[in-house]
């Protein structure tokens, strides 16, 4: 039966019930009191009692600010070196460094002139905040597989908010690295100190919280079994070899699993993206997915280009069909205006300039793009001056709520020729009524 863990955290809430959970250092239990202690260092803005100031990198406080932060950050330090002397297990989640400076000169209080500073990293030594440097991402390299608490970041979503910039030294001596995020940027390692050991670990988006106190478990009590000699393991036992084959075959299975899952999350992602068609108006988002949608019509598209010697960036363009297309993309939560239209006109004419071809103008359109879309089909989402200067420019006007339904229908494998739909916009100048190859606009 496995030892219970006593376990206390510090502004990094479990949902396990078997974890005391604490915002800050106030707490009246004894941390030594625990097995394993989960810091991740607190916020001290809301601690201080007076303006704070710029000071060069750092924040600027005054006197008693920085006594009260001392105070607040450092009070279980005797803490946690009785938790480490007892064999206890301290693991730092890493977060933003934030560090306060007060300037003794600055109100005359020394001749001279000190610098003292205090950040949320000093409840371990004030060193160590000086490896600590803030910066977020996700991305992730195991080093040592084996280790327990590399196994939590395997089954947990990581996203650090800061990381170790080089090998820490003092107050980690030892410091055995298992996780890094870039060259020389570490957020996972471990140190052995005193009888315990003190553990670090990235900022989490979820955490497997079983595996992470099984990790916990594992630390704590692993030095009270008897250490099994090197020579133990070539005893053999009868189907043991049977059990390792049969675990090899699990893990490539396991394996084979994790990829053919990976492949099914990118295709739904992929697959979910026709949705933006309905509601996004960013370029960042709108335009890829309507060159994607254009491409499984056939229409051989290109991407988004600056006009060579001018200063017109074109939205994409298309190389199928009986004429090539430049495209315009705009979305809206009105009715698309006249000056988001205009813009394409002179694309046209600067592109046929430099070209001497003469191109068709397609702008797709997602306006009212906050309403309910099976309610803006039509040209409603256009205004009426975009429907005549379309018509009189030769332009075609696409909806792409009704863009979404042509794709509906694609994707639902119901009988589609392409062609005549390219056809159809190509020679279509004003709105083009897309309605009819869809039907009904599918409905929850």
């Amino acid at each position: 039966m496995a030892k219970e863990l006593r376990i206390i955290s510090v502004n990094f809430p479990f949902k396990n019930q078997a974890v005391v959970n604490e915002p800050h250092f106030g707490m009246a239990s004894a941390l030594f009191d625990f097995d394993a202690v989960v810091v991740r260092p607190f916020d001290l803005l809301p601690f201080l009692r007076r303006p704070t100031f710029r000071l060069g990198d750092e924040v600027g406080i005054e006197g008693e600010d920085y006594a009260n932060l001392r105070e607040r950050v450092t009070a279980k330090c005797g803490d946690l070196q009785r938790l480490l002397e007892q064999g206890g297990v301290l693991v730092i989640i890493l977060d933003r460094l934030c560090r306060f400076q007060f300037d003794t000169n600055r109100h005359g209080y020394s001749s001279g002139g000190t610098l003292y500073t205090v950040s949320n990293f000093d409840f371990i030594e004030d060193q160590f905040s000086s490896f600590i440097q803030n910066g977020s991402g996700r991305n992730l390299r195991i080093t040592m597989p084996q280790e327990p608490f590399a196994r939590v970041l395997t089954h947990s979503q990581v996203e650090w908010t800061s990381f170790i910039s080089t090998r820490a030294g003092y107050p980690l001596p030892d410091f055995r690295v298992f996780a890094e995020n870039g060259a020389e940027a570490v957020v996972g390692g471990t140190s052995k100190l005193r009888a315990g050991h003190i553990v670090v670990l990235p900022n989490f988006r979820s955490l497997d919280e079983d595996e992470f106190l099984e990790a916990c478990r594992e630390y704590r009590f692993r030095g009270e079994a008897t250490e099994a000699p090197k020579w133990v393991g070539s005893v053999p036992l009868p189907g043991e070899e049977k059990v390792k084959n049969e675990i090899r075959s699990i893990d490539e299975e396991a394996l084979r699993l994790r990829s053919k899952r990976s492949a099914a999350l990118a295709a739904g992602t992929a697959l979910g993206d026709y949705r933006k068609l309905l509601f996004e108006k960013g370029k960042t988002h709108l335009e890829p997915i309507v060159l994607r949608a254009l491409d499984d019509l056939g229409f051989g598209t290109k991407p988004s280009e600056i006009l060579a010697g001018t200063l017109f960036e074109v939205d994409g363009r298309t190389t199928k069909g009986s004429v090539p297309g430049i495209l315009e993309v705009k979305g809206s939560q009105n009715k698309i205006r006249l000056d988001e239209f205009t813009t394409l006109g002179p694309k046209i004419m600067a592109d046929f300039e430099r070209t001497g071809t003469q191109s068709k103008g397609v702008f797709v359109g997602n306006g009212l793009c906050t309403q309910r879309p099976d309610e803006r089909e039509g040209d409603v989402v256009f205004s009426p001056h975009v429907l005549q200067a379309a018509k009189t420019q030769s332009i075609c006007l696409i909806n792409s709520v009704e863009l979404f339904g042509v794709m509906h229908r694609l994707l639902s494998g119901q009988p589609t020729e392409l062609e005549p739909i390219r056809e159809k916009i190509l020679n279509t100048s004003g709105y083009a009524d897309l309605r009819a190859i869809y039907g009904k606009f599918p409905r929850p």
